[in-house]
């Protein structure tokens, strides 16, 4: 039970990075930081007070005027860098969606028209990636799917 709660909690400290609004995020790994401390406890049967729970959630650290310089120059480094992988990730996920859409669009389309027949699905597909890597917009297939009647001969090489 115990392990269930610790897994959640980290998971939701560990996704609280990707909030994009500077303040929010760590307000929400603060939240829950504490709302683990009062999970396990209550776990155990332990009524804390706000104080400890505050107490045992808070992160600790060395505290000196070099080290709060430090600590705000490597935070800033971070926080632009978290950002720039964030929106690139975005963008990537994005382009995942499209591109999943896009094909996705084209096969119900082809699936519609009854063009496609069943046969060797998987040469075509090879096909197709050889002429992607090689640079290529497209392939010209014929323009029948079946040689004067005989489904037994596959009309691409």
């Amino acid at each position: 039970m115990n392990q269930l709660i610790i897994i959640t909690h980290a998971v939701l400290v560990g996704l609280t990075p990707l909030i994009p609004f500077p303040v929010l995020d760590d307000l929400a790994k603060a939240f829950f930081y504490r709302n683990l401390v009062q999970s396990l406890a209550s776990a155990h049967g332990l009524a804390l007070s706000a104080e400890e729970v505050a107490a045992l959630a808070e992160e600790r650290g060395r505290i000196s005027l070099s080290g709060c310089l430090f600590g705000l120059l490597e935070y800033l480094v971070k926080r632009l860098v978290r950002k720039v992988i964030f929106v690139l990730e975005w963008r990537r996920a994005i382009n995942l969606v499209t591109h999943t859409y896009y094909v996705g669009h084209l096969l119900d389309y082809a699936f519609k028209q009854g063009w496609y027949t069943r046969g060797d699905a998987w040469t075509l597909a090879e096909l197709a990636h050889l002429a992607e890597e090689s640079g290529w917009d497209g392939v010209f297939l014929e323009d029948y799917i079946i040689w004067q009647n005989r489904q037994d001969v596959p009309t691409y090489d």
